[in-house]
């Protein structure tokens, strides 16, 4: 019995990464680093996936396969690889539904795409909204306003740290910014009601488990911020169990198994809010504050979803 895993992450972030490799040798028997754009598919009739090769490599039998970076491959690459291996078998870190809801245009109904975003399972709805295509701009516009969800803040989803956020403040404002600057075909366009938070957590979470947090907090300006936008990172010292009742109860059902970062608020109205759920993050500084080695428990967590092929 043998146990392999594959890990698909970005070379040029190798150091943030490592933890989560070396953490790895001790639980596989080998690690093979997979490049998405490389590999190929021998599909046969007799089968519902394909064989899978990437440099004379099999991945048909691996034990489990890591999405820690996008890589340099398209969204269609991942998507068709991880849909294979979800196929053949393969536990993935991160469900595929999540990338599907992130990456996919596949429909131009905003409701479809408004239901892919309510947290299943829960009793929380989401205030957010995808845009896939110019068609999809009014009718999104005017389920938000229905909603009372404005103004909305246009946030890109390629993780660029906080930069690009545009806060829109009505219908006619909103639907000017995004038909003058939405690229068909190049970007999907995210939109989130604009909520002022008095506190913020980020929390790391492996298979339905919280690993630690840390609040946030805004450094050298009043608003909270992204860490690469001269945000802080601070132990927590009250109130975090109220943070992880609410956060377990409204985890939608396609992230109870995986990887995640996700951003919880707390409002002016002191209502808790699950604001982002991040399939990729960083989290450099994490032991210092949290005192947490998240790499090495989030692999023993994901380890006992691996499977074991002869």
């Amino acid at each position: 019995m043998k146990k392999r895993l594959g890990i698909i992450y970005h070379s040029s972030i190798f150091d943030e990464r490592r933890g989560f490799i070396e953490h790895s040798r001790s639980l596989y028997d080998e690690i093979i680093i997979i490049h998405p754009e490389r590999v190929i598919y021998e599909y046969r009739r007799d089968s519902v996936y394909p064989l899978m090769w990437m440099d004379g490599v099999s991945l048909n039998d691996l034990s489990m396969v890591y999405f820690l970076e996008y890589g340099d491959c398209t969204a269609q690459q991942l998507l068709l690889l991880l849909g294979n291996l979800e196929k053949d078998g393969c536990p993935l870190s991160t469900g595929l539904e999540r990338f599907v809801h992130c990456y996919n245009g596949i429909t131009d109904n905003i409701g479809k795409c408004y239901e892919l975003l309510q947290t299943k399972g829960s009793n929380v709805r989401t205030n957010s909204y995808l845009i896939h295509s110019r068609a999809m701009v009014d009718e999104t516009l005017a389920m938000a306003e229905k909603n009372g969800d404005f103004p909305l803040l246009n946030k890109p989803i390629n993780g660029l740290g906080g930069m690009g956020i545009q806060k829109l403040k009505t219908l006619t404002q909103a639907r000017q910014f995004i038909l003058e600057n939405f690229d068909e075909g190049e970007r999907i366009i995210l939109l989130e009601r604009f909520i002022r938070f008095v506190k913020e957590w980020r929390v790391y979470i492996a298979d339905n488990n919280i690993i630690c947090a840390y609040e946030k907090h805004a450094g050298d300006n009043r608003l909270l911020k992204n860490l690469s936008r001269g945000g802080k990172m601070m132990p927590i010292e009250e109130d975090f169990e109220y943070v992880e009742e609410f956060l377990l109860k409204a985890l939608p059902q396609d992230c109870r198994l995986g990887l995640y970062g996700i951003d919880v608020g707390l409002s002016e109205s002191n209502h808790y809010h699950l604001i982002e759920i991040n399939t990729v993050f960083l989290y450099r500084n994490v032991l210092e504050v949290t005192h947490v080695d998240l790499p090495r428990q989030a692999v023993q967590i994901l380890a006992e979803r691996a499977r074991i092929l002869t």
